[in-house]
């Protein structure tokens, strides 16, 4: 099975960090309805649009303190980033569709465990079958 995550635009490297963090996290879920990348993408785009800022906040210190080790570019990046989610006005840092749903999946999976077509990106709509 072939799937990728892609981003619909240029993606900041903080966000895109956290967005890998939560994905990953979700897709080695135990759950049967998050196997596939499909599900990952919704659950991930979820946790981002109903997150309270506190919540992004302790994810984005918890990511910088993993990687600041290895890489302390993006441990910068990511304190840079945590910055301004923390000065940003709201208490929901992601409620705009513009800050969650940048990311999607393509590929074998749509359709498949969980994955619907309601889904996929917009170019698969149309009753393409996907078979080869």
């Amino acid at each position: 099975m072939t799937t990728l995550v892609c981003s619909l635009w240029e993606v900041d490297e903080g966000f895109t960090a956290l967005y890998t963090d939560l994905f990953y996290e979700r897709l080695s879920s135990r759950d049967p309805g998050l196997v596939d990348p499909v599900g990952a993408v919704r659950q991930t785009g979820r946790w981002l649009r109903e997150a309270p800022k506190p919540d992004v906040l302790r994810r984005l210190d918890r990511l910088a303190d993993q990687v600041r080790h290895r890489n302390p570019r993006t441990a910068m990046a990511l304190e840079a980033y945590r910055f301004a989610i923390e000065t940003r006005p709201g208490d929901i840092p992601y409620a705009a569709p513009w800050d969650w749903a940048s990311f999607y999946a393509v590929g074998d999976a749509i359709g498949e465990a969980g994955g619907t077509g309601e889904h996929r990106h917009p170019a698969q709509q149309g009753g393409e079958s996907g078979d080869a």
